[in-house]
């Protein structure tokens, strides 16, 4: 069993099948007009791009839970899907990643992705007002496209999972589970909203639960617990998944934010500014309102027009009180917590050795991850 870094790189599959499914639509869309199949085609350019992370898990941990070890059954799974409709699928839960990118987008108000203008930016750039960067109109115009199109990209998601190849039951175990994830990640959205606007409190528990909603559902719950429905095996090794999935969204979504916070930006490609002229209430700042550093860091947290020296003064603050270090400590507490349930599947015979190896590298690329 190839590891997520090795050969056979899921991208190759999964990268060609959703251009070709985009190009599809993008044809389709000129029967509406010229903005609307550029729409989809920006949109298309963008999605081509990504790290297809969500995508790998399915293909790789589908394929270890679909192998036979022992030569006296055969080599697949009889009841695993076919390697088709694995891949749509597969190609369907990156097209849902990108939906809540732009939704995210927009209410961030966020132009740029990974070094690279993102959807709204290009929309903008496309409108034919002068001072197109700045002109209300053409932001607007931007903001609408996203919205749309993250709109129409969930329903996209929804069509590939009904019409999937597959017996009903599986089919319908499956699209219990979007129905999941979508409702999960979109209170997650919602908590952070009302968290960074103030209208809730900002109680670490009500953080650490936002944090882990919105990332673990659909970056890490929904990939792996799709690889157990399409192998055909059953819903204890789901549950056991659901509980290391939150574990692992909770380490990425804490890693993200002291990444934006403390890291590079050259690596992570995101403004290092941006979170903190947002005002977003993430665990270093659960942490950072219960020292005595908040008194200093309250006065121009989440003011839009701090300044990098400001925010720079700031982030010394942030570290100076030991936020960085918490951030750490909780990545390195949810991994171990991953890695036990991980063995304890093992040990309970719910994973066989290729299955762990994948798991395993799972959380091996979040550890220590840079970007």
């Amino acid at each position: 069993m190839t590891s997520l870094r090795g050969a056979a790189d899921p991208e190759a599959e999964v990268g060609p099948e959703l251009r070709r499914l985009l190009a599809e639509r993008e044809a389709s869309a000129l029967t509406h007009g010229d903005e609307f199949a550029l729409l989809w085609r920006l949109a298309g350019e963008q999605i081509a791009d990504g790290k297809m992370l969500r995508p790998r898990m399915l293909l790789r941990l589908h394929a270890a839970l679909s192998d036979r070890p022992d030569p006296a059954v055969s080599s697949r799974c009889s009841d695993s899907a076919a390697p088709r409709t694995v891949l749509q699928l597969a190609c369907a839960i990156e097209l849902l990643h990108f939906a809540f990118l732009l939704h995210d987008d927009v209410i961030d108000g966020d132009l740029q992705r990974r070094h690279a203008p993102n959807l709204i930016a290009r929309l903008q750039d496309q409108h034919p007002a002068p001072a197109r960067g700045t002109n209300a109109a053409a932001r607007h115009w931007g903001c609408t496209g996203a919205i749309l199109m993250g709109d129409l990209l969930l329903t996209e998601v929804h069509r590939i999972f009904a019409l999937a190849d597959l017996p009903a039951a599986v089919r319908t175990r499956m699209l219990r589970l979007l129905h999941s994830t979508i409702s999960t990640t979109v209170a997650g959205e919602l908590t952070d909203t009302a968290l960074s606007d103030g209208v809730i409190a900002d109680e670490p528990e009500t953080v650490l639960r936002m944090t882990a909603e919105k990332t673990a559902a659909y970056s890490f719950a929904l990939p792996l617990r799709l690889a157990v429905i399409l192998a055909g095996r059953g819903e204890d090794l789901e549950t056991v998944l659901a509980t290391v999935s939150r574990a692992l969204g909770l380490a990425y979504q804490v890693q993200d934010d002291a990444l934006a916070m403390f890291g590079d930006g050259r690596s992570h490609g995101k403004d290092p500014c941006s979170d903190l002229r947002e005002g977003k209430r993430t665990t270093l700042v659960a942490h950072a309102r219960r020292t005595g550093a908040w008194e200093d860091i309250a006065p121009r947290f989440g003011a839009a027009d701090l300044t990098e020296a400001e925010a720079d003064a700031m982030r010394d603050r942030f570290r100076a009180c030991g936020a960085e270090e918490f951030a750490h400590r909780l990545v390195a507490q949810q991994l171990a917590r991953a890695r036990a349930g991980i063995a304890d599947a093992a040990r309970a015979g719910l994973l066989p050795p290729p299955a762990r190896a994948v798991l395993d590298d799972v959380v091996g690329l979040i550890d220590g991850r840079a970007s």
